[in-house]
């Protein structure tokens, strides 16, 4: 049997993509990491204080040097506040000032001291807030801040603050709530609908998330945290056009930062603009040349692009900066693989394995290459270890009976293409290596009905059809043989070798003018196939046009003297010259 008519599959094509999918605070399938942007002067990336301390810390400013040590700014607020001394804003200012200077503990005493003398003290029970979360005390914190907030429920720096908490604890519901009730209170504060954008995007309510960036940009036309928002709200949402407007606004500003560029690029590489892509992702590198990720990207795009060694380039650098980078060893390994370096692949694989022994693809893979260099035993044994891991793998059991086939071990063969079936069966190319086994044991009934399997789930699969067309002329069916061989003709119209054997198969019945306008055809398309010149002249030759015949087999010997072609035409030529004569 010709072990060149069983199909096995090659490498498992999974490049590793940094696939952006934009949630707040989340890594992404592919590894990087997009946050929502927060505008750093946006409450909660470091509290405020309610707006009634702000005399007690203007006033130590005013009087504390830069320079002072924390005892010397307590003595200048003692001797600037003595008239207010043992009133509680005097204990409320000295702990802001203590929280200024990091001494948290103290805060805390001070505020209490405060609220000793007024229970009711509302910026005390919040300064208490501020200082227990500095204390990372979370549960104290938040019971402060909800206290400040029964006194006074409208005190938006605090109800941020309550909604940042519940955020940190995964209580996005709460948070949205605290967030909302702030933005009753101050409708147009951009800090808060960005926040309330973030924390929507967080539950993938992007409807909402769009619609708070969407007023955040009315009020300020030029806030770029929106317009980078909304990029990624948009992307995920599946409105790449939309998405690449609002990046290309933030980068219109010359303000793009690197994981921009990077998103940027994934949305031109979802439209196919591989050039764009790499444009935007190359900004990215040059903006930050350590983030693996990117360098992954960059890669990928290049062997999109067919330019496989600065792909490669591209993944070793990865490497250089993370060895163990598992993305960078896949792709590296399938490059290596798909331009033919299978030793390197072969090596590549074996380091992720290293890093990952239980990865199906790479043992899977590793099978692969060692089945191109000839090497079946330890072919087998990757195949075997990925059947292991994964043994429901349709593509390890096709390339397992594949190897049987190789060896000629055909019972076992059909074993596996069995059971490939069993596990999928619309895998049509187990039917087809079912049935080139069944031909080639003369099991023409059953080579039919595999094959006619194949072609009921892949209905262009032109393999299955030539071999029913070989089968039905086998028994004396030619009629739909012919059909067979048509139908290809009809799948591939401009294919030379589908040409060639349907007119070949004409020939045989007796068709020889309609024969002849395929092999022209053929050797129009390819100005050198062999197979049709000669079998033109053997179609002359039958039609007793000896002239034509005779110029075809002179062709056939032109093209190439010492191929099998050319051999057989002198012989025929030589009876062509014996009739003439």
């Amino acid at each position: 049997m010709n072990n060149d008519n069983v199909i096995q599959v090659s490498f498992q094509q999974n490049f590793i993509k940094d696939e952006s999918k934009p949630m707040p605070d989340l890594k992404t399938g592919g590894g990087e990491v997009i946050q929502l942007r927060v505008p750093a002067n946006a409450a909660g990336k470091g509290m405020r204080p309610v707006k009634s301390f702000s005399k007690f810390v203007a006033g130590r400013q005013k009087g504390a040097q830069p320079e002072m040590s924390c005892e010397e700014a307590i003595s200048a607020y003692r001797e600037k506040n003595r008239l207010i001394q043992g009133k509680p804003s005097y204990y409320h200012g000295m702990g802001m000032l203590y929280i200024e200077y990091g001494f948290f503990e103290s805060a805390v005493d001070c505020f209490k001291k405060s609220i000793e003398i007024d229970a009711y003290s509302v910026d005390a029970y919040a300064g208490l807030g501020v200082a227990y979360l500095k204390l990372n005390n979370v549960d104290y914190s938040l019971k402060m801040y909800l206290t400040a907030l029964t006194i006074n429920p409208k005190l938006v720096s605090v109800l941020i603050s309550v909604s940042n908490i519940y955020a940190s604890l995964d209580k996005t519901a709460l948070a949205i709530d605290y967030l909302c009730k702030a933005k009753v209170i101050e409708p147009k504060n951009t800090n808060i609908l960005n926040n309330l954008g973030v924390l929507h995007a967080k539950t993938n309510n992007f409807e909402d998330a769009i619609k708070c960036w969407n007023e955040v940009i009315k009020i300020k036309p030029f806030e770029l945290d929106a317009y980078y928002n909304l990029g990624i709200a948009y992307s995920e949402k599946g409105f790449v056009d939309a998405a690449i407007f609002m990046y290309s606004r933030v980068v219109k500003t010359g303000k793009g930062s690197a994981q921009l560029y990077n998103n940027l690029g994934v949305l031109y590489e979802k439209k196919n603009e591989l050039k764009k892509a790499l444009e935007c992702y190359l900004n990215s590198y040059k903006m930050d040349g350590k983030c693996t990720e990117v360098i992954n990207n960059i890669g990928l795009v290049y062997a999109k692009l067919n330019n496989y060694n600065k792909a490669i380039d591209s993944y070793l650098k990865t490497l250089d900066i993370e060895p163990e980078n598992k993305k960078a060893l896949n792709n590296l390994g399938l490059i290596y693989g798909l331009t033919g370096k299978f030793y390197d692949s072969i090596s590549t694989w074996k380091k992720l394995l290293n890093v990952d022994s239980g990865d199906y693809s790479t043992h899977f893979n590793l099978g692969v290459a060692y089945l191109n260099v000839g090497n079946k035993t330890n072919a087998r044994y990757y195949f075997e270890s990925a059947l292991k891991i994964n043994p429901r793998s349709a593509e390890a059991l096709m390339n397992s009976g594949s190897l049987y086939v190789q060896e000629a071990r055909y019972d076992e063969a059909v074993g596996e293409f069995k059971k490939v079936i069993k596990v999928d069966p619309s895998f049509y190319k187990a039917y087809y290596n079912l049935g080139t086994i069944y031909y080639m044991r003369r099991q023409f009934l059953d080579c039919e009905a595999v094959m006619k399997k194949a072609v009921s789930y892949c209905p262009d699969f032109v393999n299955a059809y030539y071999y029913l067309g070989k089968l039905y002329f086998e028994l004396d069916d030619g009629e739909k043989g012919l059909e067979m061989f048509k139908k290809i003709v009809e799948i591939s119209p401009e294919n030379p070798i589908a040409l060639t054997d349907y007119a070949i198969m004409l020939s045989l019945q007796k068709r020889h003018e309609e024969a002849v306008k395929l092999f022209k055809k053929a050797v129009r398309i390819d100005k050198n196939y062999l197979k049709a010149y000669f079998n033109l002249g053997l179609s002359y030759f039958e039609l007793k046009d000896m002239k034509n015949s005779e110029r075809f087999f002179r062709k056939c010997i032109e093209k190439d003297p010492r191929s099998e072609w050319a051999q057989k035409a002198k012989t025929l030529i030589k009876k062509i010259e014996a009739t003439v004569n």
